[in-house]
């Protein structure tokens, strides 16, 4: 994909403006954006779903109700993110949306009905299919970046820095927002949801033990692969996305939360945790680490906004 989109940008932007389709190309990617980002509110509001309604089914009614506000807020989504892809000429992949679609009202009308993990199954299929789907998207979100180039951009010379990084760091940025973050940013709700149904139940059996060494060992990945991508990333796309730089130095917290669940979760014993203890310390984290998508997403449209005054 990575290479596919440093294929397509430039060329894509070239036959476009010589066709004389700029203004229809502009507002497709400006779109584009804006399905994106409520796309990455849509798969966080659902990961909250998840975690709350194990926890309801598990029987801490504590929890239930977390699941009807977030029910509410993903149906808003839902219809926002259509009514968006109708009005800009169904840019979004029809069919694979109107799975998601179908798939969340299943999942609504019957998961008082599932067993907590078939619930959690079911969950992590739609996160996945939404979490695909803007990675599809990315591919052509990033054009309009080449017509900055190394053109001059009127405004103020932090407008300049931000803006002005090369193609190459427009990539990585592209990849680490809207592939490698909500990856993470699953993994970690992964194991807030476990961890919460666990601290609810009150003990780890062997299933949930091995569920949660699957979960950490790909997480320490996740970690790993961020922060190698982000170090090949010059200063100037660095200031571009603040809250990177910003979750480099502030990685304790997620440490902090793997140990928490190592030593407190995934124990032989009686679990002291409570379950909105532990929802609301991942949640944080998850809130802390998701601004990256929003940094980002707001920076490639002021790439596409700024493309016009070259």
């Amino acid at each position: 994909m990575i290479s596919q989109i440093e294929n397509e940008i430039g060329s894509t932007v070239a036959q476009t403006v010589k066709s004389g389709q700029y203004p229809h190309y502009y507002l497709k990617q400006l779109n584009l954006l804006t399905i994106i980002r409520h796309l990455s509110l849509l798969f966080m509001e659902t990961q909250k779903h998840r975690g709350t309604s194990m926890a309801v089914l598990e029987g801490d009614l504590e929890f239930e109700p977390q699941v009807m506000h977030e029910q509410a807020v993903i149906q808003r989504l839902i219809y926002v993110i259509a009514y968006i892809n109708r009005q800009s000429g169904e840019s979004v992949f029809v069919e694979k949306w109107q799975g998601i679609e179908k798939d969340w009202e299943s999942l609504v009308q019957n998961w008082r009905n599932d067993t907590v993990i078939a619930n959690f199954e079911f969950h992590n299929h739609i996160i996945d299919s939404m979490v695909k789907l803007i990675w599809d998207l990315a591919g052509e979100a990033g054009y309009f970046s080449s017509l900055l180039r190394s053109k001059a951009i009127p405004g103020s010379d932090a407008v300049k820095a931000d803006l002005l990084y090369s193609e190459k760091n427009q990539v990585l940025l592209i990849q680490i927002a809207l592939k490698l973050m909500p990856e993470m940013l699953e993994n970690i709700a992964k194991l807030r949801g476990l961890a919460t149904r666990a601290s609810v139940r009150g003990y780890c059996d062997s299933e949930a033990h091995s569920r949660f060494s699957c979960l950490l060992q790909s997480l320490n990945l996740n970690k790993e692969r961020l922060r190698v991508t982000s170090r090949s990333l010059q200063h100037e796309a660095l200031r571009a996305v603040p809250s990177l730089p910003s979750i480099l130095l502030h990685e304790h917290r997620l440490d902090k939360l793997q140990t928490l669940i190592q030593n407190k979760v995934m124990v032989n014993g009686e679990i002291s945790l409570k379950g909105l203890e532990i929802f609301g310390y991942a949640t944080n984290i998850i809130d802390v680490y998701s601004q990256i998508i929003r940094d980002a997403v707001s920076t490639f449209q002021q790439r596409i906004e700024y493309a016009l005054l070259k």
